[in-house]
């Protein structure tokens, strides 16, 4: 009469049954499970830009100059991975309808802050342009255009955004005098 097989062997281990066998593959995979999931996913840092810090040192903060290539440099500080723009709480001046370039991952923090649209404008144009973002916050601030002097016929936005532009929010901001919807 032939003898049964003995009991099953794993690494020349015994292993009695197949739970004893699941539970040290559960046990070696959980070892490493950690180890996979921030290799795979590393934590990003959000990004802090000051829009002070690309002013010039004597920067006045009642509207009347303007720092527009300032604030746009600050903006395109933001690494595309996103971060946060925080405007001090002055008055900022914009001359060129063209307006600010805004981009995806962004949030601008603007709570006190004020754009004050040029009384000059002579085209068509908006303070904020968003082309084909995603992940855009606008938290905060007044936008002021100068409807009352505005060439007739001049369209002027608050925040234009076109193309395909999706999960933007748009939170206590305040807009008035423009000759555009907001």
């Amino acid at each position: 009469m032939a003898q049964p097989p003995g009991p099953l062997k794993i690494w020349n281990q015994p292993c009695q049954t197949m739970k004893q066998t699941m539970l040290l593959l559960v046990a070696v995979t959980s070892l490493f499970a950690p180890l996979t999931a921030s290799a795979a996913k590393p934590p990003t840092a959000t990004a802090v830009i000051q829009v002070v810090d690309f002013l010039p040192a004597d920067h006045v903060t009642d509207g009347s100059v303007s720092y527009q290539s300032a604030i746009q440099s600050a903006i395109d500080a933001v690494p595309g991975t996103g971060g946060t723009v925080v405007f001090a709480p002055i008055t900022y001046r914009i001359d060129d309808p063209v307006g600010l370039r805004l981009r995806s991952n962004l949030t601008l923090s603007m709570e006190g802050a004020t754009f004050l649209l040029s009384e000059t404008c002579a085209a068509d144009g908006q303070l904020f342009l968003g082309q084909g973002v995603s992940g855009l916050r606008l938290e905060g601030g007044t936008i002021i255009g100068r409807n009352d002097v505005w060439l007739t016929g001049v369209n002027i936005r608050g925040v234009h955004l076109t193309g395909e532009c999706r999960d933007i929010r748009i939170r206590d901001m305040h807009i008035r005098d423009l000759s555009s919807n907001g």
